[in-house]
């Protein structure tokens, strides 16, 4: 047989063949089996080649020929690095190892392939099988050489202390603090890389003297699974919906809630940052797949280090936790997901996991940075002259006469200039810190974590600032072959001081806007001044007196964390009991000191007063686990208990009437109190108990088709004796059908599951004891003569009726996902779409005249839907191959909310505080809390276009009817009257979808990460234009008011200006409802890795330096402060601030 004969053609289809490998590796094809074209055979991966194909390229390579059978080597593959080798000798002893076979030199450039199985036959019909040799190493002299290197972890740092060994010899070493490493070998010998928690390398040295491994943890140390309730699935396990964040991506936003992290980070997940107060204690509403209740608590359940943490109805219960702390946040979406958790799962499950040690070194990580904070948008308000101009007309418009101290605008220019730019005074650029430090490692038989940290951020509105001091220290301890045992404890301090940026009366942004331009902060003496109702017509509080005289402190003390023993009672059998804690000590103090102040309603009477809350919760867990295999078939099955035990104690005094101002204690001896008057106290407690049957199995036949299903029955002590006990059962689904012989030949799919769950979940959010019967006191008992002579009594009696079948809300929710992947999941996703149904919502239902009550009685009467999809896209943009790699991310989520039934039920309706004329609603057939108001259709332009119209006020003049220049309402129902029955929705806070999308692009040492988040479709109610727009009597006016109606054809959009204001334009209408759907760019984070050889000389491992901007830009229609607003009723929050910091990060 002549050289190479069956492969005449291997010179085409050998180029063809490496062609389309380095198009499969630049588009990572699948590393699942493919054929092309028969030239190559089967190929493992794309980094492997058939064994004729090398040996083609490799006769080219070295001008030489190699002879064997024509069919011997059709199944053999080897590694393409076998092309990579600079020597024919290290390519030839590589397919040794690889193959087993045996190459004997019969000619000068002429080599027979042996195969030791088949007793050293030769694989040709030709040659003398003279020279026959057991290696190519024992034919050709090496020389040693001296090779260096450098072994990193999964994150790219250096390893110390690794085992470098050449294989077959005594000879090694280890590398050193920097992970590098030299040692003497031979070309074609192999290198055995050795480290605790991480696979084995063998890498060939192959001519080389460098080289640098990135060595791979064992499959049990891997971030290859995701936590679900009571344990932990790979995600090929997997069949409901659960979505996840990565340490690295909640640290990548300088944040002080990690709730904020989470924003736009996972589909179905809807995060509103309700304000933008420091230390994120303004609250972060978070809401998982739509709204579940009407009237109760839409907060998912948040499970730390699986303590399950009490809702407590607050939107800011992790701004108690350090980011820096998270080792990763699992959210469970689906009811089969949440239905573990039973009652507190049913508005979805946050799962979140502090760091713990690992085997092997210790690892220190310094975190520190500094920032700068500043507020990004701010309207535009009139000057003292514009003002002057616009209040008097609106004024004169009211039948009132100008006020003397701006009667003049050109005095009023001399006098005051420009005016008190009051959002000047209230702003500032604000500073920001952190420092934090972990220190983990261990070894195979205890493992820690440990971390303190360190958080100070002043706020950008004067006067306010938050810090917060972490202390962490999680263990793990093997103690026997069958024990183990381990605590998780984080413990923390934050202080806030708050200021009012809440209040529709008095936050300090609605008083800043409305403080006119004329008025003083503080008089020449350095005393306070402030609105003067005689002479500016305006007496509304100083907002900057309101910052700097009352002082607010809150101080909280928090504590979480558990204990827990593991014991395999038989193979495969596991019991685990679980104890944990968490206690809450909270403090705030309240000093009004009377300051005095020519205006603005200054304090007169020093009054202080102190509370404490404190908040202990209690658990215990006992749960027996069981794995076991069939062959083919593997199956879990767990079964548990659960009790868990909230409590809430409050307690507060306060006293009034000090003499002194620099004693802020409730017991002054030196001011004693006069009258008990001076005096008063308060105090609650509350408390709930939960007890639970929990069980669960999953299935999987060789890992290809899934099944899991869990069963809970919780009682809880919110109902009554009747109906304590509730069950929720769900189930899942999965097939993973790239499994599926029949996808082997489609090269282009790399992953594809399919996945479909059904589960109820149940929502105990209700009052405790609602459903008894409530007595009051204060009612009073006509008793005697009708003059009332000795006959009016107070006494008490019932006021509400008892409802004894007060049951659960319950949720049901079908899913149905799948999950695909192409070239070797360069391009993942993801897609889920839902429907999920809440029934038996509880209702505050108006009691019937004849009962004798009056107060409302809760009944199970109602329900209402959510149905949504969510998209995940994951995309690898760059080749693998590529220096410069770029990935990206895209979420989508988008959710239609709907109440399908009121039952007993009045629609429900909510007024605000000042504006009038509307409010919130819930109807059917409408979303939750829809904006209920009047519809304005322009401006009337002429006192014909008003008589042609719907009479909206009745009157003969502009000063008491509308008149030309006033907001024209449409007339709904047509009866020729605007008036309630003309209200209609305008639109609701929850967005039509929302939306993350980033992108990571780095280069050796670099990296630059963008992060884009978004919603759209969303309204908010601009509260702040209420007043800017003349709702407050004699307040300023934004400059959108100098494009007021002045005529016939000067605007259809902004009203006359008049204090009076007759028509009301002021009412709730579409004027005020804006559309707040924006884009944000949330992140832009730049980072350099110093080079490892730049890190030795500091002894660290690695270093990193970064800078980010937050908030960077944002673009939006909305024309308030910030347009995420909590609730979509902007009166007046704090708004988010651009923050701009440079940072460094150092391994040791």
């Amino acid at each position: 047989m002549h050289i190479y004969s069956i492969l005449r053609q291997g010179t085409v289809s050998l180029c063809l063949g490496v062609s389309l490998q380095v198009v499969a590796q630049s588009a990572s094809v699948s590393n699942r089996p493919i054929l092309v074209e028969n030239r190559f055979q089967q190929v493992d991966t794309p980094s492997t080649l058939s064994l004729p194909g090398v040996l083609e390229l490799l006769e080219q390579k070295f001008q030489v020929s190699f002879f064997y059978k024509g069919d011997a080597l059709k199944s053999k593959t080897v590694a393409a690095s076998m092309l990579n080798y600079n020597s024919l000798t290290s390519a030839l002893y590589g397919i040794t190892l690889e193959t087993g076979l045996q190459f004997e030199q019969t000619g000068k450039s002429v080599y027979t392939i042996i195969d030791k199985k088949a007793k050293a036959d030769p694989m040709t019909s030709s040659g003398t099988g003279t020279n026959q040799v057991d290696s190519v190493s024992k034919s050709v002299a090496l020389a040693p050489i001296t090779v260096k290197g450098v072994i990193l972890d999964e994150e790219g740092k250096p390893i110390p202390g690794a085992a470098v060994i050449v294989v077959g010899t005594q000879r090694g070493t280890t590398t050193g603090l920097d992970g590098t490493f030299s040692i003497e070998a031979e070309d074609t010998d192999i290198l055995q890389i050795r480290y605790v928690g991480y696979e084995s390398q063998d890498v060939a040295i192959a001519g080389r003297t460098s080289v640098s491994v990135s060595m791979k943890p064992k499959m049990n140390e891997a971030k290859e699974v995701v936590v679900v309730g009571y344990g932990t699935k790979t995600k090929r396990e997997v069949s409901s919906a659960i979505g996840s964040v990565t340490a690295k991506e909640v640290t990548a936003t300088p944040v002080a809630d990690a709730a904020q992290a989470l924003q736009g980070r996972v589909a179905g997940l809807t995060v509103i940052q309700n304000s933008g107060a420091p230390g994120g204690s303004g609250g972060t509403s978070i809401r998982i797949r739509g709204i579940s209740s009407v009237t109760g608590s839409n907060n998912p359940l948040v499970v730390l280090d699986g303590f399950p943490l009490p809702d407590q109805t607050a939107d800011n219960v992790l701004n108690s936790l350090s980011p820096n702390e998270i080792e990763s946040i699992d959210v469970l979406k689906d009811a089969a997901a949440a239905s573990i958790y039973g009652v507190r799962g049913s508005n979805g499950v946050v799962i979140i996991n502090t760091k713990r040690g690992k085997e092997g070194k210790t690892n220190i990580s310094l975190d520190y940075y500094r920032g700068i904070q500043n507020v990004w948008n701010l309207p535009t308000m009139l000057n003292a002259e514009e003002y002057a101009i616009i209040n008097s007309e609106a004024r004169l418009a009211s039948g009132l006469p100008p006020l003397s101290k701006l009667a003049d605008p050109a005095a009023v220019k001399t006098q005051f200039g420009e005016g008190t730019d009051w959002l000047d005074q209230i702003f500032r650029a604000a500073a920001m810190t952190n420092v934090s430090l972990n220190v983990s490692g261990g070894t195979d038989k205890m493992k820690y974590a440990l971390s303190g940290s360190y958080y100070n951020q002043d706020g950008i509105v004067k006067g306010t600032s938050f810090d917060r001091f972490n202390f962490r220290f999680n263990g793990d301890a093997q103690v026997s072959k069958k024990l183990k045992v381990g605590n998780s404890i984080i413990l923390s301090r934050t202080t806030e001081i708050p200021k009012n940026t809440y209040d529709p009366f008095n936050s300090l942004l609605l008083l800043a806007v409305a403080a006119p331009p004329t008025v003083a902060v503080r008089n020449p003496d350095g005393s306070w001044a402030g609105g003067n109702g005689g002479e500016d017509g305006y007496n509304e509080p100083n907002p900057v007196y309101d910052i700097y005289v009352p002082q607010t402190k809150n101080t909280k003390f928090r504590s979480v964390g558990s204990i827990f023993g593991e014991y395999e009672l038989l193979k495969g059998l596991t019991f685990r009991a679980n104890l944990g804690m968490d206690f809450v000590m909270q403090n705030i103090r309240i000093w009004n000191p009377a300051t005095p102040s020519s205006g603005g309603r200054p304090i007169s009477i020093t009054g202080f007063q102190d509370q404490i809350n404190y908040s202990p919760s209690y658990l215990a867990e006992y749960t027996a686990n069981y794995k076991f295999n069939i062959k083919d078939h593997n199956i879990t099955a767990l079964a548990g208990y659960t009790a868990q035990d909230n409590n809430y104690h409050t307690l507060g005094a306060g006293r009034n009437g000090y003499t002194r101002l620099d004693l802020q204690v409730l017991d002054d001896a030196a001011t004693v109190p006069q009258t008990v008057s001076q005096t008063f106290n308060y105090g609650g407690y509350g408390t709930n108990r939960l007890i639970s049957y929990v069980g669960r199995v999953s299935y999987d036949f060789k890992g290809k088709y899934l099944f899991s299903g869990s069963l809970r029955r919780d009682g809880s002590s919110n109902f009554g004796p009747g109906n304590k006990y509730a069950v929720f059962p769900a189930f899942s689904v999965g097939w993973n059908v790239i499994d599926e012989d029949f996808m082997q030949s489609i090269r282009q799919v790399s992953n594809l599951k399919i996945r479909a769950s059904f589960g109820q979940t149940g929502n105990q959010n209700v009052p405790a004891f609602a459903y008894l019967q409530r007595i009051n006191t204060g009612i009073q008992y006509p008793l005697g003569n009708n003059s009332g002579a000795g006959g009016a009594n107070t006494g008490a009696a019932p006021t509400s009726t008892k409802n004894p079948d007060l049951k659960w809300e319950k949720n049901e929710q079908m899913n149905l996902g799948i999950d695909v992947g192409v070239f070797s999941n360069r391009v993942s996703a993801s897609v889920d779409i839902y429907k999920r149904s809440s029934k038996d919502l509880i209702f505050l239902v108006s009691p019937p005249t004849t009962s004798g009550t009056y107060e409302s009685t809760p009944l199970n009467t109602g329900t209402m839907t959510n149905t949504g999809i969510d998209l995940t896209l994951n995309t690898i943009n760059l080749p693998a191959t590529s220096k410069l790699k770029w990935n990206s991310t895209l979420i989508f989520s988008k959710f239609k909310n709907e109440v399908t039934d009121l039952g007993q039920s009045a629609p429900i309706f909510s007024t605000f505080s000042r504006i009038t004329g509307g409010g919130l609603r819930v109807d059917e057939g409408l979303p939750v809390n829809y904006f209920y108001g009047y519809v304005a259709e322009g401006i009337f332009q002429t006192q014909e276009e008003i008589a042609s119209h719907a009479v909206q006020t009745s009157g003969t003049d502009g000063i008491n009817g509308t008149s030309p220049g006033d907001i024209k309402f449409k007339d709904i129902n047509g009866d020729g009257i605007i008036n309630d029955k003309d209200r209609t929705n305008l639109g609701n806070s929850v967005p039509n979808f929302t939306y993350g999308f980033t992108n990571t692009i780095s280069y050796d040492i670099f990296e630059l990460s963008v992060f884009l988040q978004g919603s759209s479709g969303n309204k908010a109610l601009n509260f702040t234009r209420w007043y800017t727009e003349g709702g407050v009597s004699n307040g300023n006016y934004s400059t959108e008011v100098l494009n007021r109606w002045t005529g016939p054809g000067t605007s259809n959009e902004m009203p006359r200006m008049t204090q009076a204001d007759p028509n009301q334009n002021n009412r709730v209408s579409s004027r005020f409802i804006e559309d707040a759907s924006y884009l944000r760019v949330k992140n832009i984070r730049f980072t350099v890795s110093l080079p490892n050889k730049w890190s030795k000389a500091t002894t660290a491992s690695k270093i990193r330096f970064y800078g980010s901007v937050q908030n960077a830009f944002t673009f939006t229609k909305y024309t308030g402060f910030d347009p995420e607003v909590g609730g979509g009723v902007d009166i007046g929050f704090y708004p988010q601030a651009r923050t701009w910091l440079g940072g460094i990060t150092v391994d040791f």
